[in-house]
């Protein structure tokens, strides 16, 4: 009586460690899981069955007739390693015919049907069970290990352990059995291999779940890695399309710029001025691709460095100031008196933002008046920008920063523009942890008030009346002065030419880095202009090999500036970590490459004043 109280305890618990893992693996089923896996986890019920069946076989054995009681018990045992198997096999990717397996199953069970029916004798049926489950176990661990160590030891061993304590479980009651041990001895074996597979049940419950988050993570992988190598071959993209854009683009507005000083007639002068807003507009949606991109994919680096507030302002209201008197609207600029001048920031930046609101307002007013107003402390200055344009209704104001979209349909047609200027504001407002709140009512105007986190330098002076801003023009002593220039392309050359033909710099063209490396052998230079992108040898890697040279012969390196197209956030700063002064982007722009010229002492200081908008390097 006592034994058989034993083996009921036994059995419960055994049953509710499967019972448990068929809820487990019922839940998991019962998710919108993929076709694979839900076939994984109904092979794996089917383990769950089997075991029970075997179990109530096992229960009932002194109340059924020995081959029905038998046959229960070694066909649940047989079939719940089988299930086993198929639900790993599909749980770890495979695809297996279950019919060749299912064969064995029921050609097993029925030999051991007939042995216990006809033999009658317990031990027969004990050692045929054995030695069936015993190879089927450890042939069934064999190949689980090989293919699920594609998805690491971890997991090979949860899935493939199971099979492989089974299988020796079983081997060993055979030994057992052969040495002769009694029923006692015989019957704890049969109970272990009970255990096993209870908590086997459990543990390919586990396994199956690992295994679909396994694969999960290697699809989120894959397709993590695909993004990753689509934004950079968009990057690519942009990076080749802005350097192809802007070539020309530098030719356009470069010969406009040299022709303005040529051209007397009035007529002429109109019609070149048309040819550079032209190019200017194009540039400056060019830049806002550019930046939107860098922005989306996380690729946009900030520059943090002095910079002069006040002049940055002027400089960016400049030419919208003219802009918006040639429509009869006053645009003011207002900045507090104790406002420091010096901060530090990414300068180029605060002046695209300052520009693309600036150029709104401009769009959308067509009376009164605009008005910027700037303030701050140590730490932040707060900048307002107001106009009483056409403003916008609620429902606009919430779409003002979706990209490439506009307040309203109607304004596509009345102004120009892709809708990526206040996209391009807030992006990097944020990015410079800053806030960007706006205001507006129709028909009443609109506010954008602009929050930047720029700290004052220490021992900055303030200045209550800014002077009007001058860009540094040369006098004529810069003759004797001798610049290599590394330019691939001719019309690039001509233009540089045009620019500077009044510095009296002399200029030595070349056509790749190459070259420029050959040159510097050849005769002492005061400045090196480079482009980046050249035939044969890249710019920087030209000033690289000259740096190396002039360092051996123990020599001053001359100032290096790059004059390139590429002037990704990331590219500028590659251009400075190997050693350039400082980057002019194209399309050149005269009053910045002179005032370069003239910060690195290449050119004397002349003095006259040109109004410039700061649009980037």
């Amino acid at each position: 009586m006592d034994s058989v109280i034993d083996i009921w305890v036994v059995v419960v618990i055994a049953a509710l460690v499967v019972i448990t893992s068929l809820a487990l693996t019922s839940f998991a089923g019962a998710r919108n899981y993929a076709r694979r896996d839900s076939v994984a986890f109904v092979w794996h019920g089917g383990v769950g069955v089997a075991f029970l069946i075997g179990a109530t076989g096992m229960v009932l054995w002194t109340v059924l007739p020995l081959w029905l009681g038998a046959s229960m018990v070694t066909m649940g045992m047989l079939f719940a390693l089988i299930c086993g198997n198929m639900a790993i096999s599909f749980g770890i990717g495979d695809n297996p015919d279950p019919w060749p397996y299912l064969a064995i199953g029921i050609f097993a069970g029925v030999f051991q049907a007939g042995l216990a029916y006809f033999v009658n004798d317990i031990s027969a049926l004990v050692v045929s069970s054995s030695i069936i489950n015993g190879v089927l176990g450890c042939a069934f661990a064999r190949r689980i290990w090989r293919r699920a160590l594609l998805h690491g030891r971890q997991l090979a061993m949860l899935a493939a352990l199971p099979f492989a304590s089974i299988g020796l479980a079983y081997l060993v009651r055979l030994v057992l059995v052969l040495l002769d041990y009694d029923g006692y001895v015989r019957a704890i074996a049969t109970l272990v291999i009970l255990f096993l597979m209870a908590f086997s049940a459990l543990q390919w419950s586990f396994a199956l779940i690992a295994f679909r988050a396994a694969r999960l993570n290697r699809h989120l992988q894959n397709a993590r890695d695909r993004a990753e190598q689509a934004s950079a071959l968009k990057s690519r993209f942009l990076a080749n399309m802005s350097h192809e854009l802007r070539t020309p683009l530098n030719g356009i507005l470069g010969m406009a710029q040299g022709l303005e000083g040529m051209v007397a007639d009035a007529e002429q002068s109109r019609m070149l001025a048309e040819i550079r807003d032209s190019g200017d507009g194009l540039l400056m949606r060019l830049t806002d691709i550019l930046d939107i991109s860098e922005l989306e994919s996380g690729g946009l680096d900030l520059v943090c460095a002095e910079f002069d507030l006040h002049r940055a302002i002027a400089q960016t209201v400049a030419p919208f100031a003219v802009q918006a008197a040639a429509k009869g609207v006053a645009l003011e600029t207002v900045l507090d008196p104790s406002l420091a001048a010096l901060r530090q920031g990414d300068g180029p930046r605060v002046c695209r933002i300052l520009g693309n609101v600036l150029r709104n307002s401009v769009n959308f007013t067509t009376a009164g008046r605009i008005s910027l107003a700037a303030r701050g402390c140590d730490r932040a200055v707060q900048i307002v920008i107001s106009d009483t344009g056409c403003g916008m209704t609620e429902g606009q104001l919430t779409a003002i920063f979706d990209p490439f979209g506009q307040a309203d349909d109607t304004i596509t047609r009345r102004v120009d523009g892709m809708g990526l200027g206040m996209p391009v504001v807030r992006a990097l407002v944020q990015a410079m942890g800053g806030a960007v709140t706006v205001t507006s009512r129709a028909g009443q105007g609109t506010c954008v008030t602009l929050d930047l986190p720029l700290a004052a330098v220490p021992q900055s002076i303030p200045i209550a009346d800014p002077a009007p801003v001058y860009v540094a023009q040369p006098d004529v002593g810069a003759q004797g002065r001798i610049a290599l220039v590394a330019e691939d392309n001719k019309v690039n050359q001509l233009v540089l030419t045009a620019l500077l033909k009044e510095s009296g710099l002399q200029l030595v063209m070349v056509e790749n880095g190459l070259q420029a490396l050959e040159m510097s052998r050849q005769r002492r230079f005061d400045l090196f202009l480079f482009d980046v992108m050249m035939p044969e040898m890249d710019g920087v890697t030209a000033l690289r090999r000259i740096q190396a040279e002039y360092g051996a012969r123990a020599q001053p390196v001359p100032p290096a500036i790059v004059v390139t197209a590429n002037v990704g956030s990331a590219q500028v700063a590659a251009y400075r970590d190997a050693g350039f002064c400082d980057v002019i982007a194209k399309p050149l722009r005269k009053a910045r490459l002179l005032e370069c010229l003239i910060a690195q002492n290449v050119l004397p200081y002349g003095g006259a004043s040109v109004h410039e908008p700061a649009v980037g390097p």
